[in-house]
């Protein structure tokens, strides 16, 4: 079995997060009554992408409405430069964010040299994709005057943009003369160890483990938005600081908001899911997309889901957490007597499948 989903009736939203090593890609597809909009995240890792193929080649309808490629870390543009290098997946993109050296300088010169950023935009400019368009080729950031952006036209889908903020930007083309710096090393606590399936899963503990926010600030310019269609709702965090995520809420939310998928900001890193985001941004699924990573502390780290399931608002609604690989940080959930306090449930992808997906009907009252 390759993980397709069922066809879907009407209106509806289906969320597909593709086997990406320790990166992400993730598929957003919009079911209108007329076509179906495609929203494209990051590639993961250049293994990715023959996953990515064997689904399109699959579709009847095959075009890439929007391709998002959230920032340049490896993780997440190296599979990105292998569909923009691929001659059947390149022909169907219709427009690309991505925030190259002109947008980050922000005087529109390209004097910055950033290895794979580079490499991206030189196959932007050959494959004539457009480039920026909703922002008017301009940094794909939030803006007071653009809270809600419809990239892929009428009838498509409502983008509305949590990350990166100006400063974010101006601060990584200040810094960057070369190649791109290594990232700093995440914290690790050794403070609870687990693993025995009989072992109790200290949720409370971990959630309450020591919260360090995350350094990098390359990480502080991914593209990170909300998106909502026909009564569906989905917030791609991809590697989002979690103090960014916490501004944008505040600002626009009110302080929560519920939406029906979200992902794991960092593929699950404690240095991005802080308890004033968990407070403030819930969802019904959670994404969770890693093979587990190659730091000493595998992710998702135990204090990021903990924080999530011991901060949500008492509507008492179930929680569903899914992982697109079925590896050993992940298999940690798969708790009888974790999942029967906390109210969730875990699904995984398949090791011959190519992606879990989520489907999400479009409510009987939805505009």
């Amino acid at each position: 079995m390759n993980g397709q989903p069922a066809p879907a009736d009407g209106r509806s939203v289906e969320v597909l997060a593709f086997r990406a090593a320790d990166g992400d890609c993730l598929l957003i597809r919009c079911h209108g009554s007329l076509r179906t909009f495609n929203v494209v995240v990051d590639g993961g890792r250049a293994g990715t992408l023959p996953r990515l193929k064997r689904f399109f080649e699959a579709q009847t309808d095959r075009r890439i409405d929007l391709f998002v490629v959230s920032h340049i870390d490896s993780d997440h543009i190296a599979g990105a430069i292998a569909v923009a290098r691929d001659l059947e997946l390149a022909p169907l993109i219709g427009e690309i964010w991505f925030n190259g050296p002109q947008h980050l300088s922000g005087d529109g010169s390209r004097s910055l040299t950033i290895d794979e950023g580079d490499i991206l935009i030189d196959l932007i400019e050959r494959n004539g994709w457009t480039w920026n368009g909703s922002f008017a080729q301009q940094a794909a950031m939030r803006r007071p005057e653009e809270m809600a952006l419809w990239p892929a036209g009428e009838g498509g889908p409502e983008i509305r943009l949590l990350g990166p903020y100006p400063e974010a930007l101006r601060t990584l083309a200040a810094k960057w003369t070369g190649s791109v710096p290594a990232p700093a090393p995440e914290y690790v606590s050794g403070a609870i160890v687990m693993g025995e399936e009989d072992e109790k899963l200290h949720v409370y503990l971990s959630a309450q483990e020591r919260y360090v926010p995350d350094p990098s600030n390359v990480n502080d310019t991914s593209i990170a938005f909300v998106l909502r269609f026909h009564g569906c709702s989905v917030a791609v965090c991809s590697d989002s600081h979690a103090e960014t995520l916490v501004r944008s809420i505040d600002a626009d939310f009110g302080g929560a908001l519920t939406v029906d998928v979200a992902t794991l900001p960092h593929h699950g890193s404690a240095a991005n899911m802080s308890i004033e985001l968990a407070k403030r941004l819930q969802a019904r699924t959670w994404i969770v997309s890693t093979d587990g990573g190659r730091q000493r502390e595998k992710k998702p780290t135990r204090a990021s889901v903990a924080r999530v399931l011991t901060s949500r608002r008492p509507d008492g609604h179930p929680v569903e957490i899914a992982f697109n690989y079925d590896q050993q940080a992940a298999k940690l959930w798969y708790n009888t007597a974790a999942q029967a306090e906390f109210n969730y449930s875990v699904r995984y992808a398949a090791d011959d499948e190519d992606f879990i997906a989520i489907h999400l009907p479009s409510p009987p009252d939805a505009y």
